[in-house]
């Protein structure tokens, strides 16, 4: 490429650069990321001038090289590392007379055509000006655009102007409260059409930030409304400085909003909430632009300083660590009505790199971790919602959305239960790793919680479930179905498991409402049989523990772990004993009904789990499971043989052959069911002692 054709590749360059450029703080800054060009800049590689580049060190070099592996090769015989080999070849390259040469040449050519785009800077400002006066159409909002432009980030934008100091002074000056409201409207609508890189490289910024900062907590809909677009179209850029400043300017006025006694945010909970107040919504827009961005960050931070990530997460965390006054709305009661599950916390803590900076910074502001363990603490121990409003609230909370078709009001228990499952969202995540749960103990009046304490009382909500006829996406915040995954993550992981639910507390806690259907000298007859949906939540979480090694001790030994023994006070003793009371029809029907076969199913699958391997196999064999199951089978067997089959019949009673037809695809999937069990446990370890399948 000659010096000529030279010309156009450093014009792209430079303004594919010029954002970045314009957005650092100092000369020193640009330099910094100008060598790191090709880690932040997915289109490094495509930009011409670097394909120049890359053809010049080709042509020139690629001889060089290969001699010179050549030489190492052949007079080393292989001999030392291969970075060692590679360092050796780079050095010779670099010192020898042919890169000497190449650089120069590449210095002097590239310096002639930047010499060459200065003298003709003006001209071409000129032309571009004249093109721009000559536009009379008004409809246009928009230029057309070049790879080979040098003013893309001027002219590739509507409305958009050459800024210079003395109008940003103006500007900053204009935006200040005292000033007339007309004045900093139009002020606002001045700074909208300048590129947001030029904003902030302005020396004017901090002023300017500060303007609004004010605009957005001014009583002016319209000012309010602009300062917030602003901030939203600052968001757009690629730069993380930008992003970084309007961010934390964002976070820094919800902080001011709620530090403040006469703040309109500070709404007491006892009163309940109306979205369609103005004051209320302008609060919940500023959280949407907020979480907006804390679920997109994560999928680009990591090419971003570690400063950037340190200063979204401190402004973050320092915001919603918070407290205000009893029963008053916090940072986090808004959070939760817009991202009820804590989806954004979960996607911080997904990657190791933010991961441990969120719960570094989280040891600075204890107060967001306390607020929420106590919390759920308060919770568990008042259960004041029924269960017809449980039911009414989780088959709404997906509309998270405000607007005409959206729930306007929520009542102060609502606004409570979606705090409670966004405190659950955060707390079930840091329980997962070591170093969240060195956060633990919390003190609460007058005690330590610990992590075990914790789940002892999360454990209580797995029996306030919802109506067994809630919508699906109802039952994603039925309380049950949130703890329930909540123990099944925990359970997921050997280490977590270990130092979690492998606590005798917890583990007692859990099979309690088993032993209700198995009253004895130890257990007293229950005044109320647990529901299904609990035993079968129970049965979820034993059979993720009875697949890890230190699930299948905790369940067969308790805590002790004196292997090999019978025990029975381990967990293992109830779960087996109410697996054969059902298959047998002996377990107490005084209080209700027996479980249902999905509910003993989902146990003889435990139970299965457990006599899989040998040491399983060894303590079980005693209760003689499988004699029960073969039992049931056999009966099962009969009642298909007993059901008649289904005939279609056009004048008969459509409802009872549907009903019979759902008994027999019951019938036999129960019996599938248990000859599935029965074969299985012919194929574990040792069956030869007490085979007794040829029996029936």
């Amino acid at each position: 490429m000659a010096d000529e054709d030279l010309l156009p590749s450093v014009r792209q360059l430079i303004s594919k650069i010029e954002p970045t450029i314009r957005s650092a703080s100092s000369v020193d800054e640009a330099e910094e990321m100008l060598l790191h060009l090709e880690e932040t800049d997915e289109n490094f590689h495509r930009y011409e001038f670097i394909k120049y580049l890359r053809n010049k060190i080709d042509t020139a070099l690629s001889s060089l090289i290969d001699e010179e592996i050549e030489k190492k090769m052949v007079g080393g015989r292989g001999k030392g590392k291969e970075a060692e080999k590679i360092q050796s070849v780079t050095e010779a390259v670099v010192e020898s007379p042919v890169y000497a040469e190449l650089t120069q040449t590449l210095k002097q050519t590239t310096k002639d055509a930047i010499d060459r785009l200065l003298e003709t800077f003006e001209e071409d400002v000129a032309k571009e000006r004249k093109i721009l006066e000559g536009r009379v159409s008004p409809k246009k909002t928009g230029f057309p655009f070049s790879d080979d432009s040098s003013f893309d980030s001027s002219f590739n934008q509507a409305n958009f102007s050459f800024p210079n100091a003395e109008k940003f002074q103006m500007l900053a000056n204009n935006l200040e409260s005292c000033q007339p409201l007309e004045v900093r409207r139009d002020a606002l609508k001045q700074l909208c059409q300048f590129p947001p890189a030029d904003v902030l490289a302005c020396d004017q910024w901090g002023k300017l930030k500060k303007g609004l900062g004010a605009a957005l907590s001014d009583s002016d809909e319209q000012l309010e409304d602009r300062s917030l677009k602003f901030h939203a179209k600052m968001f757009s850029t690629n730069s993380h400085t930008i992003t970084k400043e309007v961010y934390t300017s964002l976070v820094d006025h919800l902080a001011t909003l709620f530090q403040s006694r006469k703040s309109k945010a500070s709404i007491t909970t006892s009163e309940g909430l109306n979205t369609s107040e103005q004051n209320v919504q302008r609060v919940l827009r500023k959280f949407r632009l907020m979480n907006e961005f804390q679920r997109q960050a994560p999928s680009y931070w990591i090419r971003f300083p570690e400063k950037f990530v340190d200063d979204v997460l401190e402004s973050t965390l320092s915001l919603l660590a918070i407290h205000t006054a009893s029963e008053t709305m916090t940072p986090l009661h808004y959070l939760s009505l817009l991202d009820p599950q804590a989806m954004w916390f979960k996607m911080w803590m997904h990657s190791n790199y933010s991961r441990t900076a969120v719960i570094r910074i989280i040891k600075k502001h204890r107060n967001l971790i306390d607020t929420c363990v106590k919390f759920l603490m308060d919770f568990v121990s008042s259960r004041k919602m029924p269960q017809d409003i449980v039911s009414d609230v989780t088959e709404k909370l997906k509309k998270g959305k405000i607007g005409e078709d959206r729930r306007i009001l929520f009542t102060a228990r609502e606004v409570e239960y979606v705090y409670f499952v966004h405190c659950l969202g955060i707390v079930g995540v840091v329980l997962l790793y070591h170093n969240g749960r060195d956060l633990f103990p919390v003190k609460h009046r007058d005690k330590e919680v610990a992590v075990t304490d914790l789940l002892v009382a999360l454990i209580q909500l797995l029996s306030d479930g919802g109506s067994q006829h809630m919508l699906k996406r109802a039952a994603v915040f039925d309380p049950g179905n949130l703890v329930r995954d909540v123990l099944k993550n925990l359970s997921a992981s050997h280490a977590v498991c270990s130092a979690c639910i492998c606590k005798n507390k917890v583990i007692t806690e859990l099979i309690s409402p088993i032993k209700s259907w198995l009253p004895g000298k130890k257990n007293k007859a229950p005044s109320k049989l647990p529901k299904e949906s609990t035993l079968l939540h129970i049965a979820e979480i034993l059979s993720v523990l009875a697949s890890l090694q230190c699930g299948r001790q905790i369940l067969l030994y308790g805590e002790s772990k004196e292997r090999l023994q019978t025990n029975k006070s381990a967990p293992m003793h109830s779960i087996v004993e109410f697996a054969k009371k059902s298959l047998s029809h002996s377990l107490s029907t005084s209080l209700g009904p027996p479980p249902s076969r999905a509910v003993v199913g989902a146990y003889v699958f435990v139970c299965r789990q457990l006599y899989s391997n040998c040491e399983g196999l060894h303590v079980l064999y005693h209760y003689g499971l499988h004699t029960y199951i073969a039992d049931a089978w056999k009966e099962a067997k009969e009642e298909c043989e007993r059901a008649p089959t289904p005939t279609p019949d056009t004048e008969g009673d459509t409802t009872s052959q549907s009903g019979n037809k759902q008994e027999c695809v019951d019938a036999f999937a129960w019996e599938q069911m248990l000859v599935d069990n029965l074969l299985n446990f012919a194929g574990t370890p040792k069956i030869g002692l007490f085979y007794v399948i040829p029996s029936y």
